[in-house]
């Protein structure tokens, strides 16, 4: 008959095995949870322009110098454009200094100015982001079409124009993302707007949100653009 006592001291010699087991395993666990996260870390986030070239290298010759930067405004677009599989992009710009006067944003197919979406508005602008948000309008993207978009701050009693900025957007139905919300792959891709979405959050008033993380600076920087 197996006494109490014996019983303790085997459930005691069971307890502190059990013990052992965890603290001998914790090592190489928390070691393997190391090494994935350094992976997940030193992966850099490399936008590479798509292979059948970007947007301006199909609409003619006349289009291909026009910059998506002037003064104080940047378009958050590589040079020439970029492609996305979004109906509705983020169409961003950045405004590097306070103005005040006219802001106007347009996008339409290329050689159909009248059947876009757009915006005026007057004020004082803060340096910061800005956007054309197409989810609160019914203009969506239509697959192999190429637009351009326009976005120019100007003086409404002279007319003058202070700063005035081009690109263009093509909505691409070829390519297929294991992944779509692995921002590498789609920068990889050459997929610049899907990209660029998780980063951004339009506000009612027009602003924007920017989620400025080193995964963002990343991404702008490897497309070649500088924010004044």
């Amino acid at each position: 008959m197996i006494s109490k006592r014996s019983i303790a001291i085997r459930c005691f010699f069971l307890s502190a095995l059990s013990v052992l087991y965890f603290f001998a395993s914790l090592p190489e666990a928390t070691a393997q949870q190391s090494t994935n996260d350094q992976k997940s870390k030193t992966k850099p986030i490399v936008f590479k322009p798509p292979p059948n070239g970007v947007p301006a290298d199909r609409v003619g010759a006349a289009t291909r110098d026009i910059e998506q930067q002037d003064g104080i405004l940047t378009l958050l677009v590589p040079k020439g454009g970029g492609l996305t599989t979004l109906q509705r992009p983020p169409l961003v710009w950045f405004v590097g200094e306070t103005f005040g006067g006219q802001m106007h944003a347009q996008i339409a197919r290329v050689g159909v100015p009248q059947n876009g979406a757009m915006k005026t508005s007057q004020s004082r602008y803060r340096k910061g982001y800005y956007a054309l948000d197409l989810a609160r309008s019914d203009f969506v993207l239509e697959p192999g079409a190429i637009y351009e978009w326009t976005v120019v701050l100007s003086d409404p009693q002279t007319g003058q124009v202070n700063s005035q900025v081009t690109s263009y957007v093509e909505l691409t139905d070829g390519l297929t993302i294991e992944s779509p919300e692995d921002i590498t792959a789609l920068a990889a891709e050459g997929l610049w707007f899907d990209a660029l979405a998780p980063f951004v959050e339009t506000e009612l008033s027009g602003r924007v949100r920017i989620d400025e993380n080193m995964a963002f600076w990343e991404l702008i920087s490897s497309a070649g653009l500088s924010l004044p």
